[in-house]
């Protein structure tokens, strides 16, 4: 039976897979606690889905302007384009958080090149990749970089942005990540200051050093748990049943074959058998010709 490593506690659910060397790893949140445990389970060679949660800080930009209420500042009045200052990133349910920062000598040249090798290859390993404001910000932003450094595409992945989630499908009245965590009980972002990122600009090791603590932060705890506790309700989220053989049905969510069935299931061309997770609370439907309950055969 598995335990809590935190509080001793056995009530726990699955929220997870993932494939580790040889050993098939189950990962647990607690009722009591509302701690992760990760535990190892069967020996399985089949591969999971990799999922990474990543964040990015980038430096400020420099201006010429006319007036503090400019609202446009043409490209002439540019003195300092903005680089990305460090980068965080983890495997989701492992726990190392990795990252890379520039030294303060690549702060002031803007050189953030040997930083992002490393986390290019992260992403031509992972299948899923998960951000806040991923969609319009990190991932903008580190194509650009790495155009600009000599790199090329990295392999294609889908991509969960807890950003585009929380305005889709919610309603809080604020959606940014500090105020979702709170929201969640996980906790709050660390406090910065518009004065650090001047200093990063400037070369201070000190404050580069607390970015990267903030950075960190923001990967987890509060991007992976956010994901973690927004996931049952993630509608298009990527079918995670499909990156594993299995020998039956399996939440798409995440991947616990602990279904409820007897719940009818709508598509727009049929009704099929349904079920709900009972690791994580989702909701999903069966495959093949069996499950159907009644609807039309849609061929091209």
């Amino acid at each position: 039976m598995p335990v809590c490593q935190h509080c001793g506690n056995t009530n726990l659910i699955v929220r997870g897979y993932r494939i580790s060397g040889a050993l098939k790893m189950t990962h647990y949140q607690c009722k009591r606690c509302n701690k992760y445990t990760t535990l190892p389970s069967v020996p399985d060679k089949n591969r999971s889905a990799k999922i990474l949660c990543l964040d990015i800080e980038t430096s400020l930009m420099k201006f010429y302007g006319f007036s503090p209420k400019t609202e446009y500042i043409p490209h002439e009045l540019m003195i300092e384009d903005w680089s990305i200052l460090c980068w965080g990133a983890k495997w989701l349910f492992e726990p190392e958080i990795m990252g890379e920062t520039v030294t303060p000598d690549e702060a002031l040249r803007k050189d953030d090149k040997r930083i992002l090798e490393k986390m290019w290859d992260l992403l031509n390993e992972a299948d899923i990749i998960i951000t806040q404001n991923g969609i319009n910000f990190d991932m903008k932003k580190l194509r650009s970089r790495f155009l600009l450094n000599g790199f090329f595409p990295f392999s294609h992945v889908q991509h969960v942005d807890t950003l585009k989630v929380s305005r889709e499908t919610f309603g809080w009245s604020y959606n940014r990540l500090d105020a979702l965590g709170q929201k969640f009980g996980i906790g709050k972002k660390s406090d910065m200051e518009i004065e650090d990122w001047i200093q990063c600009g400037l070369g201070s090791q000190e404050h580069i050093t607390k970015m990267f603590e903030y950075c960190k932060r923001d990967v987890a705890p509060l991007l992976e748990d956010v994901y973690l506790i927004m996931l049952p309700w993630m509608d298009k989220h990527p079918n995670l049943g499909l990156y594993t053989d299995h020998d039956g049905d399996v939440c798409p969510k995440c991947e616990s074959s602990d279904l409820k069935w007897g719940l009818e299931y709508s598509t727009p061309s049929a009704r099929w058998n349904g079920f709900r997770c009972q690791s994580c609370g989702a909701i999903g439907r069966g495959k093949g010709k069996e499950n159907k309950l009644r609807g039309v055969n849609v061929t091209n």
